[in-house]
């Protein structure tokens, strides 16, 4: 049934058809050629590089399948010597996994202004491998600054056009980012403050974590911050961020960089009254009209185009700045991700808080990959879906970045566990992680299985004999074809374009997003064709004689 199911995907090589019947484990849990020496002592050294034409992990020079475990952020689940979330790392670590990846906060190091604690973090690691001592984790390094911190400094945390910071983080033991869509008292990511100091303390973390035998096995640093860590602006969901004083000085700034004068200023946003010093970021009622049917009027609304544009390179330098200080402050060669290039399915929110520097992020060195979750559409998650990554995937390779899906699909099996309302079905299980792991492997990329089980159902989402015999085969399939070259066989390919966003109305006044972009990408793929999806900035580093049709969805 897979070996049939591979035959149809979309982009395949002659040397994907393969067999499920050999069983290749690179990190098995037990062994003694594993117990001979201490967990950690041998320094790791990560890299992403391209081979065999795609992006590719490689561990001390050694090749890596890109199928990584992770733990949730949850405070049920998130800890690696906590019984459920241990039960889980020695599961995956049994069918073959090697790779890992762990959430840690600042919060949970720069505990007070006086003090700053490294202990957490190095449990976390040393939980893994106490259970795969040659494992190699990632950690999910969140830069969002203490609530100490934002207590002490409120004019450099995110204000809201829509009203004031009213959302208040609850006390005792909860999930630091409750919050995040809400009106919340977060960092302003155009605060110069924040990431000064921010900046200082991930250097610190870094050189003191490198000294540790734990550190010896950390191989990647994925940079969090922004709503749930994707780097989406605060509270952007439902509500128009940032008009705080940080912001308002980041954007006079940004405007004087663009336009050097008053004069073109004033010419370029059609009011005599505006100067450099006394602009202002827009207000809510400006940002949910707009002047042209859907579209904004760029004689009319230019102040706001120029926001949007200035917010989000906002966001982009910040990924590209902590990359760099991750990569320079690590005593060797490491891994620096974040989440970012979400194009498909953000909500219709695109300007207010997508990710639309693409070509910012893309032309850094110091970023090797990037990530999101599978689209959340119901026609790319329900069964019969198309379990559609996010990002531009073709653009992605030709920059040579690695791109991760989060597979954080729950499946029926925990949603039944405990809820005799629920009717597992670990048949449909099994197709729909087929579907959107083997999604990954057909665009030459890699994933991690998320698992919020510990807190959604108490168990592992795929803690299953049947489901987790299915992750070892997949794995194998994975190992098997590592080594083979990779190649597109589309033969129609779609452009998008992010820049036409900051042209575009909020979600609830732009009909166009949904149906040209969602949509239109989800039609192509129940139309049968095999199509690869680029930004239309990468348009002139492809060859076109390889397709027979080019769409240009969404670049007016």
């Amino acid at each position: 049934m897979l070996k049939a199911m591979l035959a149809n995907r979309l982009h395949i090589t002659a040397g994907l058809i393969v067999t499920l019947m050999v069983s290749v484990a690179l990190c098995p849990a037990t062994g003694k050629d594993r117990t001979k020496e201490p967990a950690g002592s041998k320094p790791l050294a990560g890299k992403v590089t391209m081979y065999k034409g795609r992006p590719t992990i490689f561990v001390n020079d050694k090749l890596m399948s890109p199928i990584i475990y992770s733990l949730t952020d949850e405070p049920q689940g998130c800890w690696t010597w906590q019984e459920v979330p241990r039960k889980n790392i020695q599961e995956f670590a049994d069918r073959g996994v090697k790779l890992f990846q762990v959430d840690i906060f600042l919060q949970h190091i720069w505990q007070s202004p006086d003090k700053f604690n490294i202990e957490p973090a190095r449990k976390q690691i040393r939980g893994i491998l106490e259970i795969c001592p040659d494992a190699a984790v990632f950690f999910r390094f969140h830069i969002n600054t203490p609530l100490w911190w934002n207590e002490v400094n409120p004019d450099e945390c995110v204000a809201f056009a829509d009203g004031p910071a009213d959302y208040k983080d609850k006390p005792g033991v909860h999930r630091i980012l409750d919050g995040d869509i809400e009106r919340c008292v977060r960092p302003n990511l155009a605060s110069e403050k924040w990431r000064d100091e921010v900046t200082e303390k991930l250097r610190e973390f870094l050189k003191q974590f490198g000294r540790t035998p734990e550190g010896n096995a950390l191989v990647g640093i994925q940079i969090a911050c922004g709503v749930y860590g994707e780097w989406h602006y605060w509270g952007f969901l439902q509500h128009e961020p940032d008009a705080s004083p940080a912001m308002t000085a980041y954007f006079r700034k940004w405007l004087k960089d663009k336009y050097g004068s008053d004069k073109s200023l004033q010419k370029a946003w059609n009011d005599e009254n505006v100067t450099l010093k006394t602009a202002t970021v827009p207000g809510a009622d400006e940002r949910k009209t707009t002047e042209a049917g859907s579209f904004r009027d760029p004689e009319k609304e230019r102040q706001i185009i120029d926001y949007y544009q200035c917010q989000h390179q906002a966001v982009a330098d910040d990924i590209i700045h902590f990359c760099k200080v991750a990569k320079e402050s690590w005593p060797r060669p490491i891994i620096t991700g974040t989440f970012y290039g979400y194009f498909f399915g953000v909500f219709g929110r695109a300007a207010a808080g997508g990710h639309l520097q693409m070509e910012r992020v893309l032309n850094s060195p110091y970023v090797d990959y990037l990530s999101a979750p599978q689209s959340y559409n119901s026609w790319c998650r329900d069964m019969g879906g198309t379990g559609q990554s996010r990002g531009v995937l073709e653009s992605i390779r030709l920059h040579k970045k690695l791109w991760l899906d989060e597979m954080d699909q729950v499946t029926t099996f925990a949603r039944a566990f405990g809820n005799k309302q629920v009717e597992p079905n670990i048949a449909d299980d099994i197709a729909i992680m087929r579907r959107n792991v083997l999604e990954s492997l057909m665009r030459g990329m890699g994933l991690w299985f998320y698992d919020f089980g510990a807190v959604k159902g108490r168990i592992g989402w795929w803690d299953q004999n049947d489901i987790l015999a299915d992750i070892k085969q997949i794995k194998n399939i994975f190992d098997e074809n590592i080594n083979k070259q990779f190649g597109s066989a589309a033969d129609v390919l779609l452009v998008f374009d992010t820049d036409s966003y900051y042209y575009l109305g909020d979600g609830s006044i732009d009909p166009i997003a949904e149906t040209a972009v969602n949509q239109t990408s989800a039609d192509a793929y129940y139309s049968g064709a095999a199509f690869d999806t680029i930004l239309f900035m990468d348009l002139d580093k492809v060859s076109l004689k390889q397709y027979r049709s080019v769409v240009f969805v969404n670049t007016f």
